[in-house]
């Protein structure tokens, strides 16, 4: 499928395909024994962000570490073939995030 394309300052290209992630983080280690009770929370900020790029022509996309876990999370970046790749972070995954964005350079 041809991508659509951008101007941005009078300036025409196309539009870059944007992968949006949030990295996987073990919930057992977060929560311990409230890990059963947990519940599983979509990654709205990423969610916002998608949307605002949507309404001004830009495609991105979601991937949610905590559904496909660490292996297949890789895999699933390096298949969109992204030219932006954006990580969200807390504090309980940031070496995740950390390791993530490294791994992404390299790609």
């Amino acid at each position: 499928m041809p991508r659509s394309r951008l101007q941005v300052n009078g300036i025409s290209g196309p539009s870059p395909r944007v992968v949006l992630v949030r990295p996987s983080v073990s919930r057992w280690r977060l929560y311990r024994w409230y890990s059963p009770l947990a519940s599983h929370e979509p990654p709205l900020g990423l969610l916002y962000l998608a949307t605002h790029l949507s309404r001004h022509g830009i495609e991105a996309s979601i991937i949610d570490g905590e559904r496909v876990g660490c292996r297949q999370l890789r895999t699933a970046i390096a298949s969109g073939l992204p030219d932006i790749v954006g990580i969200t972070s807390t504090t309980f995954s940031f070496h995740e995030a950390a390791t993530l964005a490294a791994d992404v350079r390299r790609l």
